[in-house]
């Protein structure tokens, strides 16, 4: 298991063999073989356990499909049976159908309930008059609890739970002793310990999953500047009160690589 070394028909390659625990605890093996380096190799063990890690292993994240009309579907058999106003509750959730039923709930933004604040605004009341703000309010609160809800029960399409990957990603630095670092920042760091040993640019953004140059090239911009600073912690002390300058020099102690 891991990544191990063979050879066929004279020519040595490296080949991966890992099984992978997904984010739900189920496990799930990877093979793959003719693999040129031992660093290609190492590379998409580390590529696939950070798949496995955000629950897509090798795929792209699914969207979650849900409409709002289908969140309040899952919704109003709970508000009817726990809610004595839950009349009120169905004309609330009336205007959100007519105005954000098909929108997915995924894709929500604030920009959409601004946008439908102020079409409701535009609207006429039975008052004869635009519905009050606190109106608004609480047909807003509603979908809340609607999307609150889906959550809770989990994906209908699949039956399955809804997974936070941002709960677990926190724990997982914590374990780690980790603080201030930022899940994107794992895409960069193998961007650069990958090309640091020696992997090709072009089958680095194959795993990456950089589709342009400029993104890549950036990640390669922060891999020079971090090389930069390293030899400006190695010159001396003229008094410099850069903590990162400092904190540098405490780092780089040794020789320069």
């Amino acid at each position: 298991m891991g990544v191990r070394k063979y050879s066929n028909k004279g020519v040595t390659y490296w080949m991966v063999d890992e099984t992978l625990t997904m984010p739900d605890g189920t496990e799930s093996r990877i093979r793959k073989r003719r693999i040129p380096t031992k660093e290609m190799a190492l590379a998409l063990a580390a590529k696939a356990k950070a798949a496995a890690f955000e629950g897509r292993f090798f795929e792209k994240l699914k969207p979650c499909l849900l409409t709002v009309a289908e969140a309040w579907a899952m919704y109003q058999p709970v508000t009817n049976r726990d809610n004595d106003a839950w009349r009120t509750d169905k004309g609330r959730a009336d205007h959100l159908l007519q105005h954000l039923g098909p929108k997915r709930a995924q894709t929500l933004t604030e920009a959409d309930i601004d946008a439908y604040r102020n079409v409701r605004l535009a609207e006429v009341s039975r008052k004869g008059g635009p519905p009050a703000p606190a109106s608004l309010d609480r047909e807003v609160e509603l979908l809340k609890r609607m999307l609150n809800y889906a959550v809770r029960c989990g994906n209908p399409r699949t039956g399955t739970k809804w997974i936070e990957i941002r709960d677990k990603f926190t724990a997982a630095c914590k374990a780690a002793g980790l603080s201030g670092v930022w899940f994107h920042d794992l895409r960069r760091s193998f961007v650069t310990n990958t090309r640091r040993i020696g992997v090709p640019e072009s089958v680095v953004m194959r795993m990456s999953g950089h589709k342009t140059r400029a993104v890549f090239d950036f990640a390669q911009q922060r891999r020079q500047i971090d090389a930069g600073m390293r030899v400006i912690a190695r010159l001396p002390d003229q008094g410099c009160s850069d903590r990162r300058v400092a904190a540098l020099r405490r780092e780089n102690d040794g020789p320069l690589g």
